[in-house]
């Protein structure tokens, strides 16, 4: 298989050099410089999978036209226009096969609107909690590229990866005794994975966050409970 990498700008660096190691081969990785990008109509584009790290490559890389499109998402950059960034990010997302991301936050959000996203552990580990943690998405990882390769379906490497960070902040939860964010987010795998449980452990832990840290609530905090159907309820 052969990529065509678009770096954040043609003078930079992929975000995650880990995810690219973890390509199934044989693979071909061509970084895009201002030499490539000056001979991409050279190229058969059906030959390549592109990976893009930038929302603003999106004009290029759709006229292009490459066999497969990942998109590596990230937060706005200081000093970019942030409503402009988003925009085209959601394009960008929306024509991909795959999209990934290093950020939870944003991984949660996509999956509301989306199928096909992975969250993509790239922080050092703290611990062997953690490394086994990490270890096993770069497994997930693997085997989602390889279901991608062979054009099977990526759902159930989704559900795979919604399982294991729902058993994460469930046992953090144990652990920690009541804790907002814990478990709101465990509830939020919950309500991927269309749990029984899930309306009610978004309610409590939506209730926690009003309680201890109303100034910590996020939009998407509400979007998943709204999207949930969890009802209004009295807090006293």
């Amino acid at each position: 298989m052969k990529y065509l990498v678009f770096n954040p700008t043609v003078n930079s660096v992929f975000p995650c050099p880990s995810f690219l190691e973890r390509l199934p081969g044989p693979k071909e990785i061509i970084h895009v410089d201002a030499e490539v990008l000056a001979s991409l109509s050279t190229l058969n584009a059906a030959d390549y999978t592109v990976i893009a790290a930038s929302p603003y490559w999106i004009q290029t890389v759709l006229a292009f036209q490459p066999a497969a499109i990942f998109y590596w998402m990230e937060k706005c950059p200081d000093g970019e226009d942030t409503t402009l960034w988003n925009q085209y990010a959601g394009l960008f997302a929306a024509h991909s096969r795959l999209v990934f991301t290093d950020s939870e936050q944003m991984y949660l959000e996509q999956c509301l609107l989306r199928d096909a996203v992975f969250w993509v552990d790239s922080f050092p580990a703290a611990g062997p909690e953690e490394m086994k943690l990490r270890l096993e998405n770069e497994q997930l990882l693997e085997r989602m590229l390889a279901a991608q390769e062979q054009e099977e379906t990526l759902e159930p490497w989704t559900i795979r990866q919604w399982e294991s960070r729902e058993r994460y902040y469930t046992d953090l939860s144990s652990k920690l005794g009541p804790h907002e964010t814990a478990s709101y987010l465990a509830a939020s795998y919950r309500y991927f994975l269309k749990s029984p449980e899930a309306l009610e452990a978004l309610t409590v832990s939506f209730e926690q966050m009003l309680l201890k840290a109303p100034s910590c609530l996020s939009p998407l905090a509400c979007a998943v409970f709204l999207c949930a159907g969890a009802p209004a309820r009295s807090i006293g």
